[in-house]
């Protein structure tokens, strides 16, 4: 959330799809009231030719990336001046320009993770609620 804060580029990647879109819609909502004025990609299509080259725009942004898309085979690797977070491994590759970012104060950061874990408790519930209807 920072770094998207700070105005810079970031993109989230994962395995699964739905993971990574769903991901990218949500830090917008996190940031509420403020509005992301920024490119936002909830999803890079992989099958696009040349859409790499949205990685190295010059502006901030923020994309959602398929896993596969950084595969050796393709040969495409993220650029240097981007914020990489892997959902699946939770490893986040930053920039060199974010190591100078404010952290939040703690008190932001203990009501962030309540919601959040408000919020991941009640997916769980309706999902679980679904299964068994199924």
């Amino acid at each position: 959330i920072n770094a998207i804060l700070m105005e810079q580029k970031v993109a989230l990647t994962s395995v699964d799809y739905q993971t990574v879109s769903t991901c990218v819609m949500a830090l917008l909502v996190y940031i509420y009231p403020m509005e992301y004025v920024y490119p936002v990609v909830p999803l890079l299509p992989t099958s696009m030719p040349h859409a790499e080259t949205l990685l190295q725009t010059p502006a901030p942004f923020l994309i959602g990336v398929p896993a596969s898309f950084f595969h050796p085979r393709r040969r495409v690797e993220c650029p240097r001046d981007v914020t990489l977070v892997d959902l699946d491994s939770g490893e986040i590759k930053f920039a060199p320009d974010m190591q100078s970012l404010p952290q939040f104060p703690e008190q932001a950061v203990t009501t962030l993770k309540e919601s959040l874990t408000q919020v991941a408790t009640s997916i769980l519930f309706i999902a679980s609620e679904i299964g068994r209807a199924v």
